[in-house]
């Protein structure tokens, strides 16, 4: 007899069975998603600001005219593209998706653990190389936001295991998933 504990779960979409790699398929072929993908665009020079407080780096925030889209309610699991949409930079869940993606994208204390620094660091790599300072994000919304982790768990593990194969998810900033 074993102590251990295991798990199955079935990915749906649009009332679908699917697999985290079609769902990764989808993020990456515009042209068959359905999945809309918005553009949050920093302009031509990359203008930010850091606090400090003795010494640490408590908070980041990105200028830019843009906002979040004012679409996007609830929660579920959102996703951060390279500029042109050819990378998976990062996968997030989320019970309020508008203000996270805020968090990661335009604003927030280091505290949260938001990847707004990696967000940065992303942008000036951009600028010295006179590229264009912008990055696009999706979101999925979750019917039950209880299992937003599971979700995220399951796409991560997919990318964890093809991120030397794949491409578009080889420069994704994960490194762990809970």
């Amino acid at each position: 007899m074993s102590d251990k504990i295991g798990c199955t779960m079935q990915l749906s979409y649009g009332g679908n069975n699917i697999e985290a790699e079609a769902i990764i398929s989808l993020l990456q072929d515009e042209k068959q998603s359905t999945i809309k993908k918005y553009t949050i665009n920093y302009g031509e020079s990359l203008k930010y600001t850091e606090d400090f407080e003795n010494d640490t780096l408590r908070k980041i925030t990105i200028n830019t005219k843009d906002e979040i889209d004012a679409s996007i309610k609830g929660g579920g699991i959102y996703f951060i593209f390279s500029s042109n949409g050819d990378k998976l930079l990062y996968i997030g869940k989320a019970k309020d998706l508008k203000n996270r993606l805020k968090q990661h994208l335009i604003a927030c204390t280091l505290s949260t653990y938001s990847h707004i620094e990696d967000v940065c660091n992303y942008l000036k790599e951009r600028k010295i190389r006179n590229e264009q300072l912008k990055l696009q994000y999706c979101i999925i919304n979750s019917m039950d936001d209880n299992h937003n982790a599971a979700i995220e768990g399951a796409l991560l593990d997919f990318i964890q295991a093809n991120k030397e194969k794949n491409t578009f998810v080889c420069d994704c900033w994960n490194t762990r998933h809970d």
